[in-house]
């Protein structure tokens, strides 16, 4: 049953989620009248400067005084032109209190009503209008009361220009986005004004509020129609074009009323969420439709005043991507303006939503841009744009995996490459990772979405008919989903009638110079309705966190009929050759290289008939080796095109185009998704021939999972059956670790029933844990499941979902409900409710503790006193000796790990009875018996328990040297400062040394309170943009300042030490290297480190580094100190008076640059003998009380020498 979206779409805006308010016209007008002028602005914004920089800035500015704007040719100039010029004079007035600019702004408004884009109106005029309505705020008073009559005329003039945008954006929903927008600011100016026309004030703030976040009026839609409910904006980047200008709305209004409008309107809180759940872990925007490689960095991403009145906790989540995604960076300097700036990660990772046609799967925030995460389009809703409609990107994914764009989108690629021309493209299917397939004859196509019907007029004119419905062609929707741990999925659904008539109709047709011509052309003129429609369902799974798979089923809805089927991934990566114009990346197809680069532009070759496996090897962000691995089921012709692309912020680059093609009446296909740093354990992938459709095997250490997929009925693999549409398993150490199962009603492993439901659930997750079993589940119906459980059941509960907006700000439920259930043999039978949620069955603890591990061992170490019992047990206990009456009791910190000392004796054997008791009150009782060597002492370091002390050193397998990384720490300041105040900056994306001294960089470090006095070097480095007179060479030398300085107000001189900290020679041209500057500085924990950089050199060399609000800031490196030394000393071992010590034996390993000391102390600790050797005679020391000592020595920054044993023997009575 078709239904009508349109409708659904406004309702779904009618009942908001996240919030109450949307406050109303009329009380935001009674605000506006009780601030003064002026409204718009915050106070510090307009506040007049000290006299002496108020005086600077009137020399600087008084300049502009001099236009004539009574002349014809400032009438002439643009509005938009003119308003911005006005407003910049009007906040000169302000800031220097000089009325001279006033005057100046009152002569300019003399020509008001003239100029381009007043009588010829779009949107323009609004910015006009916006820069006349916030210079007339600022001078307002002035004006009012020095020219009366010029003053009314242009309040009547600005007010009637006010009324004719408000009756175009009542006529066109695209363009009212910036008309409303500047009406907001009107109606805030000339709050207090009787209009006399169609429309006044409280319309113009109704139309900037209700209008743009709720429902336009005739178009029942909010801003311009082209969001989704989510917040999405449909056409990507095309949103840079006004969010500046929307989110400066939202802090004026803020500013005039002390409304926050994201509090009022939940729509408007969305937008700025989607930014939040979007982001890749490089920080960009994903590259849907036309995101154009919009960066958050730039002005037009409107994040800087979208951070002003972002509220919690979404505002620190934005201050934390700022901190720490590289992309973010260049909005650093904002740290200076915002004054709660608390950067925090988001609470959560993933996103699914319905409304915003969309899912994200996020492996951390905390690993930053080496995060695994995919992105992925569910789309539904119609808009009135040809660009998202006419973009076939449904269903399709990007991937962002170890540090690098390694399955990308390839966007809109505007043009200039492979010849053509200045238009759009790829949009169709085959710029997208999707399926494509055939009628069963004819050419292969994507699934399309639909055009504007011609019948409905078009949206931007007055012959719009909003009565003829939009239509969706294919929409796709999510239909059942978790993201609770640790098996993440989503399946979505798709009934695909429609599809493209051929493959890259985008491309220019012979003779045009564009290709972008089917945006026009008739619907059937691309399009087709299939004679024998499929449903496409692709699900995505994200299983602990370790890779991706995406399930393509394709099932015929009547009529099977054999049909070509592809399956597409654009490999891509965010290193790219621009000489070369293609992505920097080496392709292996079934184990052989396969030279991609050399084939031509859009010719496909079939590389192998039958394979699964194709590797992507690439270089990431980090410069780290990566290797993506796509195992597909299944057996294929795997076929590679050249294609273009937008990737790594590059347009038209070349990448290439994989294809799994069969030729079936239906597909059930398996595709795994794996990346890995060469340094990583490689995953082992096997297709698997099962009963009722595909599977793969994936292997890992001790761990094995099955991922599989059929149509409806029995499916058996290995020696697992079950019903289930599609699932995963997964077996550790041999046992069922976990499950999902997609539509299935049962689950058996050899033959015997494990799970069971009355009736199919849409899908049911399970963890099978010692001591409860968990998982998620939705049913369409209250439904009876039973679990083959041997133990005792203490109760079940689960937690119903919340949205994902509730989830996102406020967190899941806390609220946990019962469930019924009852244990029936070997089963447990539980009722789950109709809906989706988290469930619990937890077991009653019948188990006692067990013994993992026991020290001392058969034979323990001679030669001590008391010695440590060690107990590690699998579960939280108490552990007891037993003695004759008496229990007594192991320490223990963790309740895992049990330690006791008791007295022992050379030579004799010992028996103890233990006692471990759990929480649930389960005992066991164990014996440990062992003897003690009658001549020997030895340790092995498995743990520490014969050891005295330790420095710097850790016990695990041996004794290593503990490694103590560098930290690498980004400016909390830096700035250029020149003898020329126009060189000097504190924000600028860049710092510069040179030029005849005249270039100098300050720097700011702010060390770690919790610093190790270890670290006692420090080295710098910075990356460089450019070179300028790269032929000559300079020396630049590194200062430590005596004085703070502010990136707000640069000096030319500072005072500093002048004895260089470090000192570097530039030679040749050194853009894109790193410059690695050794410093030699006093670091103390909590301290600031200031620095300059100065040249020594008097030539026009000039190099230009990136700064801290760059990709790559400047970094100052500690490094802890070489040589690295750390101790280990043993127990004190003791002989007889009658013994004599015998041989020294010990087992080392010593890298380059390693070694190890061996010393004897005495029982004080004196060194009694240095420099011991292995299998040294030792007879000759007297002293019966000793202890052992080993030196780890390296010279290297993070490779250690490995003491692993040491021994030391005995004679017997002399």
């Amino acid at each position: 049953m078709r239904r009508n979206l349109f409708i659904i779409f406004a309702l779904l805006f009618l009942f908001p989620v996240l919030s109450k308010g949307e406050i109303s016209a009329d009380k935001l007008l009674q605000l506006c009248k009780r601030k003064p002028h002026p409204r718009l602005f915050k106070p510090e914004e307009v506040a007049k400067l000290p006299e002496d920089e108020a005086e600077k800035l009137w020399n600087k500015k008084k300049g502009l005084l001099g236009r004539n704007l009574l002349s014809p040719e400032w009438a002439k100039k643009e509005i938009y032109s003119k308003g911005g010029f006005l407003k910049e004079l009007a906040l000169l007035y302000r800031k220097t209190g000089r009325k001279e600019f006033a005057d100046k702004v009152i002569e300019g408004f003399q020509t008001i009503g003239k100029g381009g884009f007043w009588k010829h109106m779009d949107r323009r005029t609004s910015w006009g209008l916006s820069g006349y309505a916030e210079a007339l705020d600022l001078i307002y008073d002035y004006f009012k009361n020095t020219k009366k009559d010029i003053f009314k005329k242009v309040v009547d003039k600005i007010a009637k220009k006010a009324d004719d945008i408000y009756q175009e954006g009542l006529k066109d929903i695209y363009e009212a986005k910036y008309y409303f927008l500047a009406l907001g600011r009107v109606g805030v100016v000339l709050a207090e004004y009787k209009s006399p026309y169609s429309s006044g004030p409280k319309d113009w703030l109704r139309a900037a509020t209700e209008y743009l976040f709720k429902e336009h009026p005739k178009f029942h839609r909010p801003l311009d129609g082209m969001f989704n409910p989510g917040g999405l904006y449909s056409t990507g980047g095309y949103k840079g074009y006004f969010y500046n200008n929307l989110f400066s709305w939202v802090n004026q209004c803020e500013n005039a009323t002390g409304v926050n409008l994201i509090k009022e309107f939940p729509f408007l809180r969305r937008i700025m969420l989607n930014m939040c759940w979007e982001i890749t872990p490089y920080g960009t925007a994903p590259e849907y439709t036309a995101m154009h490689r919009l960066s958050y960095s730039n002005w037009m991403a409107g994040v800087a005043p979208m951070l002003r009145s972002m509220i919690p906790p979404e505002r620190y989540w934005v201050m934390w991507f700022i901190e720490n995604l590289p992309d973010c960076r260049g909005l650093l300097w904002l740290r200076k303006e915002i004054k709660d700036w608390n950067p925090k990660p988001p609470p959560w990772t993933d996103f699914i939503s319905e409304d915003a046609e969309s899912i994200v799967f996020r492996e951390s925030w905390q690993k930053k841009e080496i995060s695994d995460y995919i992105f992925m389009r569910v789309e539904h809703y119609p808009f009135f744009s040809y660009r998202p409609m006419c973009h076939h990107d449904n269903l399709s994914f990007e991937c962002w995996l170890h540090g690098d764009a390694s399955i990308i989108d390839c966007g809109e690629v505007r043009g200039g490459s492979h010849g053509q021309g200045g238009g759009y493209g790829p949009i169709t299917a085959k710029g997208h990772n999707v399926v494509m397939l055939d009628d069963g004859e004819g050419n292969i196509g994507g699934a399309v979405k639909g055009q504007i019907p011609s019948s409905a007029g078009h949206p931007r004119t007055a012959e719009w008919k909003p009565e003829i419905k939009l239509t969706f062609y294919n929409p796709a929707h999510i239909l059942t989903s978790s993201v609770s741990e640790p098996i993440k999925f989503a399946v979505c659904g798709m009934k695909w009638e429609w599809m493209e008539k051929y493959e890259d109709f985008h491309f220019r047709k012979p003779g045009e110079g564009h290709f972008w011509w089917f945006f026009y052309e008739p619907f059937e003129n691309f399009a087709k309705k299939m004679k024998n429609p499929v449903i496409w369902e692709r699900t995505l799974i994200y299983p602990y966190k370790e890779y991706f798979v995406i399930v393509d089923n394709i099932s015929p809805i009547s009529n099977p009929v054999e049909r070509r089927i592809n399956t597409l991934f654009h490999l891509g990566s965010w290193r790219v050759d621009k000489g070369r114009n293609v992505v920097k990346g080496k392709l292996e197809i079934e184990g052989k290289k396969f030279a991609w680069e050399e084939n031509p532009f859009r010719k496909e070759i079939e590389v192998v008939k039958r394979g699964n496996k194709v590797k992507w090897f690439t270089k990431n962000v980090r410069n780290q080796d990566v290797e993506l691995t796509i195992y597909s089921v299944p057996e294929s012709v795997i076929s590679c095109e050249k294609y273009w692309s937008n990737v790594g912020r590059v347009e038209g680059i070349d990448h290439p185009l994989i294809r799994f093609k069969i030729k079936a009446p239906q597909m059930h296909r398996i595709t795994v998704i794996s990346s890995r740093f060469l340094n990583e354990p490689e995953k082992k992938f096997k297709s698997l021939n099962i009963k009722g459709g595909n599977a793969v095997k994936v292997e890992s250490g001790n761990i094995s999972e099955y991922i599989f997929a059929g149509p409806e009925g029995e499916k058996k693999i290995v020696k697992f059956s079950t019903d289930a549409k599609l699932g995963y398993i997964r077996i550790k150490n041999g046992k069922l670790s976990s499950l999902l199962l997609v539509g299935g009603s049962n689950f058996k492993v050899k033959g015997e029933k494990i799970i069971e439901s009355e009736s199919p659930v849409k899908h049911l997750t399970v963890e099978f844990l010692p001591l409860e079993y968990k998982g998620h589940f939705e049913s369409k119906e209250h439904t009876k499941i039973k679990f083959a459980i041997d133990s005792p059941v203490k109760n079940a509960y689960y937690v119903p979902d919340v949205d994902e907006w509730t989830r996102m700000i406020e967190g899941e439920s806390k609220e946990k409900l019962s469930l019924k259930w009852k244990k029936n043999g070997k089963f447990v039978e539980l009722i789950i409710p109709e809906g989706k949620g988290k469930f619990v069955i937890k077991l009653r603890d019948i188990t006692p503790p067990s013994v993992k591990s026991m020290a001392p061992k058969e034979l323990c170490p001679g030669g001590v006193k008391k010695i440590e019992i060690s107990l590690l047990t699998d579960e939280e206990a108490d552990c007891y000796l037993i003695k004759g009456m008496r229990k007594i009791k192991f320490e223990s910190k963790d309740g895992k790990k049990h330690s006791l000392s008791v007295e022992v004796e050379s030579g004799k054997r010992y028996t103890f009875n233990y006692l471990l008791k759990d929480k649930e009150g389960n005992t066991k009782k164990i014996k440990h018996s062992f003897r003690v060597a009658n001549n020997k002492f030895w340790d092995e370091f498995e743990t520490d328990w014969m050891v005295s002390k330790v420095e710097n050193v850790i016990i695990e397998n041996g004794v290593k040297l503990v490694n103590v990384p560098s930290i690498r720490l980004i400016p909390t300041k830096d700035a250029i400062t020149s003898p020329f105040t126009s060189y000097r900056s504190g924000s600028s994306r860049e710092i510069s040394v040179g030029y005849f001294n005249r270039l100098r960089t300050l720097l700011e470090f702010k060390l770690p309170s919790s610093l190790s006095p270890s670290y006692k070097q420090a080295k710098l480095i910075l990356k460089t943009i450019k070179t300028e007179s790269a032929g000559s060479s300079m020396v630049y030398n590194v200062y430590v300042l005596k004085e703070d300085f502010s990136e707000d107000n640069i000096k030319w001189k500072y005072e500093y030490f002048k004895e260089p900290v470090g000192k570097y020679k530039a030679e040749g041209d050194l853009k894109g290297k790193d410059v690695i500057i050794p410093l030699k500085l006093n670091l103390i924990p909590g301290k600031k480190v200031r620095l300059m950089i100065a040249p020594s050199s008097n030539n026009y060399r000039a190099d230009h580094f990136y700064s801290r609000e760059s990709l790559y800031p400047p970094v100052l490196e500690l490094l802890p100190p070489v040589p690295m030394e750390g101790i280990v000393i043993s127990k004190l071992i003791e002989i007889g008076k009658n013994d004599r010590w015998n041989k020294f034996i010990c087992d080392v390993d010593t890298p380059s640059g390693t070694e190890v000391k061996i010393s004897i102390l005495g029982e004080g600790g004196e060194t009694l003998l240095d420099n011991v050797k292995n299998g040294q005679d030792i007879s000759t020391l007297e002293e019966k009380k000793i202890k052992l000592k080993a030196t780890l020595i390296s010279s290297k920054h993070g490779i250690s020498p490995v003491l692993k044993k040491w021994e030391i023997s005995w004679r017997k009575g002399g």
